[in-house]
């Protein structure tokens, strides 16, 4: 049950971050925001020195692969399923290659820092 909620919490957080900076062309302020959020997450997980590189690129794989996915301007509703059906495989296959790596602890903590970004982003948007 865990896991089903940090795909839907994971999945949510990346549509709002990772569409919003795509659609307007700002892949580096992406890499600055992935970056930041990265060193935090990885500081508050407090990893182990052998867990470090292994959940950096399997975070860098996450990133990467969401920046792939770009909109299409007039895309509509068919579009916009098509999008959030890719980034819930992606947040599936991240969770999937973080679970043998992060301690249960570890894990929870992840899921904790990615709910905490959602509810962040939508309060900048104004929702709640």
């Amino acid at each position: 049950m865990r896991i089903k909620f940090a795909i839907l919490v994971l999945m949510a957080c990346t549509l709002m971050t990772g569409t919003t900076f795509a659609q307007r062309g700002q892949r580096s302020d992406m890499a600055a925001l992935y970056k930041a959020e990265t060193d935090s997450l990885i500081a508050r997980l407090a990893l182990e020195e052998e867990q470090v590189e292994a959940v950096q690129a399997v975070l860098q794989s996450r990133f990467d692969k969401l920046t792939k996915l770009r909109p299409v301007p007039g895309g509509g509703r068919e579009q916009f399923e098509a999008i959030r059906s890719q980034m819930q495989e992606i947040e599936k296959e991240t969770v999937a290659a973080l679970t043998p790596l992060l301690s249960e602890a570890q894990m929870e903590t992840y899921q904790e820092f990615m709910a905490e970004r959602q509810e962040m982003r939508r309060a900048r948007r104004g929702r709640q």
